[in-house]
């Protein structure tokens, strides 16, 4: 009932039948739920869980996965899942331990050489590359300060957890839930590698069940864990998963008008494109 339009703007549509739409929904197509607050990410979130404990004092399994849902704001944890992706996208990020969030972060693209405009106004976060590193000095603070910088590798798709367990230890097997999960660091390298493989096969990734378990490293007093993703089987694209892949576009697509958006507001107005053309002229 709404959508965006050209300039980033929330556009009003009235649903030609009224009848199909909810109470819930013509209430806030109305105006008259202004004290509801989106939860940001309404997409469920799968990571590994390095926490010992939550909030309530239960104990939390590390190095299993957990399942966020934000509508419901429960997790579900399990040693083991499995991973249908169906697209996968690069960004980069900045992450601020204070706040708990991204201070900055860029676009989502379908390749590395791809352009990352970021929220702030630049590129890639402010992360260099390897010549650029090499020039400035690896103890200089620029190369400090872009080693601060992650890259992940950002897949969306459905998920199965079939031993799932909630906080509280009650039984919560989940099946075929779309999640986004975001691999960087120590999982990288092996989630790269799954990418590979199955290109070698000459698959798509939506037709392939992955496996997903985690490896846990120890670099002195420092425990952490790896994500190792693992062809298991094949399975065809079904007329739900169409229209939940456009779902995922959508939300991509969406993401990167919001950053896209900030981008040109850091640079008092100048779009990523006129940005782009001006340092071509330059060059």
């Amino acid at each position: 009932m709404t959508q965006l339009s050209a300039n980033g703007t929330t556009d009003l549509v009235i649903p030609d039948n009224l009848d199909k739409v909810s109470v819930d929904e013509l209430a806030e197509l109305l105006g008259q739920r202004e004290d509801i607050k989106s939860s940001g990410d309404s997409l469920s979130r799968l990571s590994i869980n390095h926490s010992p404990e939550d909030d309530e004092g239960n104990s939390l399994p590390r190095g299993h996965f957990a399942l966020y849902n934000p509508e419901t704001k429960e997790k579900v944890f399990g040693k083991e899942v499995t991973f249908r992706v169906f697209i996968r996208r690069f960004m980069y990020s900045l992450w601020d331990n204070e706040q708990g969030s991204y201070s900055v972060r860029t676009t989502q693209q379908a390749k590395l050489n791809d352009l990352f405009p970021d929220s702030d106004g630049g590129y890639k976060c402010g992360k260099l590359t390897r010549a650029e590193i090499t020039e400035l000095g690896t103890d200089s603070p620029e190369a400090a300060a872009s080693s601060l910088v992650k890259c992940n590798q950002v897949l969306y798709g459905v998920v199965s957890v079939a031993d799932g367990k909630t906080a509280s230890g009650e039984d919560k097997p989940v099946e075929n839930v779309p999640v986004v999960f975001y691999g960087k660091g120590a999982s990288y390298t092996s989630i790269a590698q799954y990418f590979r493989d199955v290109d070698k096969k000459n698959l798509l990734t939506w037709n392939v069940v992955a496996k997903m378990h985690s490896i846990r490293h120890k670099n002195g007093a420092t425990i952490y864990y790896s994500t190792n993703m693992t062809i298991s089987d094949t399975v065809d694209l079904s007329k739900d998963d169409k229209e939940l892949l456009k779902a995922f576009a959508d939300r991509i697509n969406s993401y990167n008008l919001r950053v896209s958006d900030e981008h040109t507001e850091a640079n008092n107005g100048d779009s990523v494109d006129a940005i782009d053309l001006e340092a071509a002229v330059e060059a």
